[in-house]
């Protein structure tokens, strides 16, 4: 075995001289585009390859080819925690109220909220991805099981149920001792700000939290975003924490990492099942926590908002060129036409107008998206109304969290353009959403 060893490893190294050279020569004379497709063709095949040299009995895991590692797999619920900061719970997960078909629930067991301290540890600020010792540690969602599960990002470019290819990139030391993490997949979406990271401030700032640690790290991103730098600064108002923003395209070494398992999640990437009613769950408390810091933060600023225009019917409208484009134009004309909607592109909006928007809008429509989190501002008595694709009609993130919190939420089923893909453009009918509005509004 030890011989099939050392052969390995010199060929590996002769492939791997020759690949770099190869590469060089191809950048001039190739499309980039190929030369994408040709590395992720090389990002599969070595997996599959390193699959193989991991089944040897007596062959260990870190083998490292064109700079890629691979690794076992260890999932963070799995190890013992420093410490507990809240008990286990139970929630609701809910399928989309489409008027016309059953509405499916789901109980799902909530774990503990923990704090785990990972000692010598590589992260990346826009991952849920750890790198300790020879172990990947992975911050899987408890009841979801790994098979349906995709969460290659960050240096983590691709795992199964046991094992991870991993490239580490720009590797820098950070000098500080010790830092709360507060990133992780999908840390520059509005949803993912509001619902998982911003929550973990609730045992962050706080005078334990603070003796405990002084710094948190987070992506330099959230300084682009008005609306996450200030419910961020606004959240450690009071404690002098030292604040890091990081470079999401670097990997980073630290001495100890404090990471928090999230109050609230959705399972960031899927594969083989498009979305189900588990893939989400949410605590009414942290729910609670990010509303009230929003709430003082408008109170904070109420003369900002003298002047400004609010409507009792909001459309809201998405910018041209995201993913999930839809025939907006033409729903957008029934809407305001006929039922008497106002356009709103909430990316024009400050977090405390987004709040006032929101709070007195007796009825709000729009596709599903990132904006929908702002629901969680909603007045019990106004009226949701918002459409997905038949190829995701389950997704449950949003009717979930609107049944949480006692919201009228109705949805129309629109027409997908490509079955198979998550974000896939669509068509929705204007005569069905016109149906439904006159059942829910007239």
């Amino acid at each position: 075995m030890f011989f099939y060893k050392q052969a390995f490893k010199l060929i590996f190294s002769v492939c791997e001289s020759l690949y770099i050279m190869l590469k060089r020569v191809l950048k001039k004379i190739i499309p980039k585009s190929f030369i994408s497709f040709i590395f992720k063709m090389k990002v599969k095949v070595l997996f599959c390859l390193f699959l193989f040299l991991s089944r040897l009995k007596s062959c260990n895991c870190q083998w490292r080819v064109f700079g890629f590692f691979c690794n076992k797999n260890v999932f963070l619920y799995e190890l013992p925690c420093s410490y507990r900061l809240d008990c286990e719970s139970e929630t609701v997960s809910e399928t989309p109220n489409y008027k016309s078909i059953n509405v499916f629930s789901e109980k799902i067991r909530l774990s503990s909220i923990n704090l785990y301290e990972l000692k010598d540890c590589f992260f990346s600020v826009d991952s849920s991805n750890f790198l300790v010792d020879d172990d990947l540690i992975v911050d899987k969602i408890p009841h979801i099981d790994i098979s349906v599960s995709n969460y290659a990002t960050g240096f983590l470019r691709m795992h199964n149920d046991t094992v991870s290819l991993i490239k580490l990139h720009d590797v820098h030391d950070l000098v500080i001792e010790s830092a709360y993490f507060l990133g992780g997949n999908g840390s520059e979406n509005y949803y993912h700000w509001m619902v998982e990271l911003l929550p973990k401030l609730q045992y962050i700032a706080t005078k334990s939290g603070f003796e405990r640690c002084a710094n948190i790290v987070v992506s330099s991103r959230v300084l682009e975003f008005d609306s996450f730098k200030k419910t961020l600064v606004f959240s450690v108002k009071g404690f002098k924490f030292n604040i890091y923003y990081l470079d999401k395209k670097n990997t980073y070494r630290i001495r100890k990492l404090l990471v928090i398992t999230k109050p609230s999640d959705v399972l960031f990437n899927s594969k083989n099942v498009l979305s189900r009613v588990d893939f989400c769950f949410y605590r009414k408390s942290s729910i609670d926590y990010t509303v009230k810091l929003v709430e003082d933060i408008v109170e904070s600023n109420e003369l900002d908002l003298l002047g400004v225009d609010f409507f009792e019917r909001v459309f809201i409208g998405r910018m041209p060129g995201l993913a999930r484009s839809y025939n907006q134009d033409e729903i957008e004309e029934l809407l305001v036409t006929k039922y008497g909607f106002t356009t709103v592109f909430l990316e024009n909006y400050s977090i405390e107008e987004q709040f006032m928007i929101f709070k007195k809008a007796k009825c709000i429509a729009g596709p599903s998206g990132a904006a929908w989190t702002n629901l969680m501002f909603c007045n019990k008595n106004s009226v949701l109304i918002s459409w997905l694709p038949d190829n995701i009609s389950d997704f449950s993130v949003y009717s979930s969290l609107s049944s949480l919190l006692g919201l009228n939420m109705f949805f129309v089923e629109a027409e997908a353009d490509c079955v198979q893909e998550l974000h896939t453009s669509y068509y929705l009918s204007p005569v069905r959403l016109a149906r439904l509005i006159d059942e829910v509004l007239m």
